[in-house]
């Protein structure tokens, strides 16, 4: 490829991204989860019985994602329970369905790098019974699961309503990373763990969790969203095994791949997660060589902040000309590299039938 600006780059990008929103794929017709494959639609039909008695752990993992994905809806004098999620997280919309009943069905269609969502729905008094059963362990959503749960005014008054926020357990903690929970790893051997939420009300319940087991995080508001974040390494690790041990489903693989993580093999880890992660932030994320200059352009300024040496520092200027290139440099390989990448997922759509719908 010839050398172009980053302006350059930058529209051509933005041209083939116009594209790419345009490509579509053929719906689904069915999903794979546990080793077996299932058809779509998966009627409610079809399904068991709802279990009279699930396992409290099951029950805080399953509110804990509900909380996370969850949505209670109304029509008319009726009530229905519903979580969506990407095909990688067909094995929990399985768990809802063979344990409170309800079906599994495809919505919209996979179009750019968004991919087919299934969705997990409950309707009517199997709605009524759902929602009693993870009412019990919800911190975020419970108001709205009791009135789905018609639970009566008395059961209210006798305590089942939280005084505030908790989060009830690791279990509980485990579904809700599952459903909004982010794993990210620096150069050269660093863990970051994020959770990101539009109300930052259960966000300060996991804080205050996290805390009384050691575990410090933040919690600050970014692009709109609030946003939990832990990032001291060996606390992100203590973190992943415990989530692990509280029964972690779909980000179970990443974690364990994330855990391998350690100097010299940041690029086998990096390239290992990738294969597991979803495609939101497919086009911000750094190649192998751009996380190497993101880590020099970091070891440039963390010398410039702290004065270095008299030997390191002489020629302050000099420094600063260097940041600035280093910066610059990165910038233009970023948008090189992404480019790259756009136009090689446009070529692998289009062989494997993609074709132009509407945008």
């Amino acid at each position: 490829m010839k050398s172009l600006s980053l302006e350059q780059l930058q529209r051509r990008f933005d041209r083939l991204r116009s594209l790419q929103r345009r490509l579509a794929r053929a719906p689904a017709t069915h999903f794979i989860a546990c080793g077996k494959r299932y058809d779509l639609p998966l009627s409610a039909r079809t399904a068991k019985p709802c279990a009279d008695v699930i396992p409290p752990r099951i029950v805080d993992y399953m509110a804990g994602f509900f909380d996370g994905d969850g949505c209670v809806s109304r029509h008319k004098d009726k009530y229905q329970l519903s979580v969506g999620q990407a095909e990688s997280g067909s094995e929990v919309l399985l768990l809802f369905r063979n344990l409170l009943g309800g079906g599994i069905y495809a919505k919209g269609r996979a179009q750019g790098t968004r991919q087919v969502t299934l969705q997990w729905s409950v309707f009517s008094k199997r709605a009524q019974h759902a929602a009693a059963k993870l009412s019990r362990s919800s911190c975020f959503k419970h108001e709205k699961l009791w009135l789905a749960a018609a639970l009566p005014e008395r059961s209210r008054q006798n305590g089942m309503k939280p005084s505030r926020a908790l989060c009830r357990s690791w279990s509980y903690l485990a579904g809700f990373f599952d459903a909004e929970g982010s794993i990210r790893i620096r150069y050269p051997a660093g863990l970051t763990l994020q959770i990101g939420q539009t109300s930052p009300y259960v966000l300060f319940a996991i804080q205050d969790f996290l805390a009384r087991t050691g575990i410090q995080c933040s919690v600050h508001e970014y692009s709109g969203r609030h946003l939990l974040e832990a990032n001291r390494t060996e606390e992100c690790r203590l973190l992943l095994k415990r989530l692990l041990t509280a029964g972690l489903r779909v980000k179970r693989h990443a974690a364990r791949v994330s855990l391998e993580l350690a100097p010299g093999n940041f690029h086998h880890v990096r390239s290992k997660l990738q294969e597991v992660v979803g495609l939101q932030s497919r086009y911000r994320r750094l190649t192998a060589a751009g996380a190497e200059r993101a880590y020099e352009i970091q070891k440039t300024r963390t010398k410039i902040d702290r004065g270095g040496g008299i030997a390191e520092i002489e020629r302050p200027r000099l420094v600063q000309s260097q940041l600035m290139n280093l910066q610059a440099t990165h910038r233009l390989k970023c948008a090189e590299e992404r480019y790259v990448l756009l136009r090689a997922d446009i070529r692998s759509q289009l062989r494997q039938g993609a074709c132009i719908g509407n945008s």
